[in-house]
């Protein structure tokens, strides 16, 4: 990845911080690193945990049965859009689905998911990638 010039020095004052930081202490929302005299280095604050509920997801890659990753075929999309009923709707790519889910603490469950029964033809393998992003859905755990 390439930084912008102007990014370099904070990046480079940043990992100098944190190459030096020897010890922590965490009070309430706040991360201390500190130094090995026990000065302080750097705090951090922590940000809420993100809701999945009312986003909206376009699929980038997805793990295809094989233990690889797979991109998506040209000229598709998949989509998913989390509901705050735990509802989860959007297309696989030439159908529509819709599936629950549930989180609880880091998991999340997806039940099994419900389609249209549409056949696209094009573009060629749409609908074995279709099948195999809802097998991987159902399969996840975050």
């Amino acid at each position: 990845m390439t930084y912008p010039d102007t990014q370099r020095p904070l990046e480079d004052a940043f990992l100098s911080v944190m190459i030096i930081a020897s010890n922590y202490e965490s009070q309430g929302d706040e991360l201390y690193l500190r130094n090995l005299d026990d000065s302080k280095n750097s705090t951090f604050k922590e940000l809420p945990p993100m809701s999945l509920e009312g986003t909206s997801w376009v699929l980038s890659s997805f793990n295809d049965g094989s233990g690889a990753f797979a991109n998506l075929i040209s000229d598709t999309e998949i989509t998913a859009e989390f509901g705050a009923d735990g509802s989860l709707t959007g297309s696989a790519g030439c159908n529509t689905y819709n599936a629950s889910y549930e989180i609880e603490g880091g998991n999340i469950n997806i039940g099994p998911s419900v389609t249209t029964r549409m056949m696209c033809q094009e573009p060629e393998g749409v609908m074995e990638q279709e099948c195999a992003y809802l097998a991987a859905l159902e399969n996840s755990i975050i």
